[in-house]
């Protein structure tokens, strides 16, 4: 599923930082280096050689097998489709007519620079962001405003809604994890 494009509801919707179940006291060290190639790497504003603001002439010089596609979340949004040799789907950029919007993937090759994948736990990620929020908008999803990166989760969250949509006494089970990272 690919939910993440709901960050761009969300984002100015009320959060709150919340914390594992098993949450151990753990501080942000140095980033890891990221095994393999930059190719796969996920960074604010960035995936692999898109970014968040290039022109569509450079998008396709930079991936020339791209293909026009759709995301469909509230609607059709148009995209760049970009996949692997085997035909699998490495990620989606939303555009405008010329110029990339948003970044998402759920492949599995892709990471953060914080060492942060497809499938790793809350936990780990909430160690590898401390400032990270959960919101609400057809699913849950984790942002780090200063990281400008998201992650949708899968799994027993449970939280309250509030009269203002604010989420509050946020519950994160152990078998939470990310589905999808996205920037914008």
């Amino acid at each position: 599923m690919i939910w993440g494009l709901s960050l761009l509801l969300v984002m100015s919707c009320g959060e709150k930082k919340q914390t594992s179940e098993s949450e151990a006291s753990t501080t942000q060290t140095e980033t890891p280096a990221v095994a393999g190639n930059e190719e796969f790497v996920v960074k604010p504003r960035q995936m692999g050689k898109a970014k968040i603001g290039m022109k569509k002439a450079d998008f396709w010089k930079a991936y020339p097998n791209a293909k026009e596609g759709v995301v469909m979340i509230e609607g059709e949004i148009p995209s760049w489709d970009v996949q692997d040799t085997d035909g699998k789907m490495l990620f989606h950029a939303t555009h405008d007519s010329d110029t990339v919007m948003f970044l998402i993937t759920e492949n599995t090759k892709f990471q953060t620079a914080e060492g942060i994948k497809i499938g790793d736990t809350y936990e780990k990620l909430a160690a590898a962001y401390p400032d990270i929020k959960i919101t609400f908008a057809e699913g849950y999803l984790a942002n780090s405003a200063a990281k400008r990166l998201s992650f949708f989760l899968e799994g027993d969250i449970k939280a309250e809604h509030g009269d203002d949509g604010a989420l509050k006494d946020i519950k994160v089970g152990k078998d939470v994890k990310v589905q999808d990272i996205s920037t914008q």
